[in-house]
């Protein structure tokens, strides 16, 4: 069973330009202070905006497990 990181690594790298061109794109739309960062809040209205329903402890528990590998994330989409 492969673990977060390498699973969010074979995820990266197997993106085209198209698909990472649009992570990149739905990114800054969730980013509304351009601080190149997303808060809980830019989360959650950002989810909406894309059609997503979690409550508020699916939206934690999706930025926890987002915050540990996204270093290595932004690192290959880059």
């Amino acid at each position: 069973m492969l673990n977060c990181c390498c699973s969010l690594q074979v995820i990266a790298q197997n993106l085209s330009e198209e698909e990472i061109a649009g992570l990149k794109e739905m990114f800054k739309m969730i980013d509304t202070d351009n601080s190149g960062q997303i808060t809980f809040e830019e989360l959650k209205v950002g989810l909406k905006m894309f059609g997503a329903n979690l409550n508020e402890s699916e939206i934690y528990d999706l930025m926890q497990a987002v915050s540990t590998q996204n270093h290595l994330l932004y690192s290959l989409i880059s």
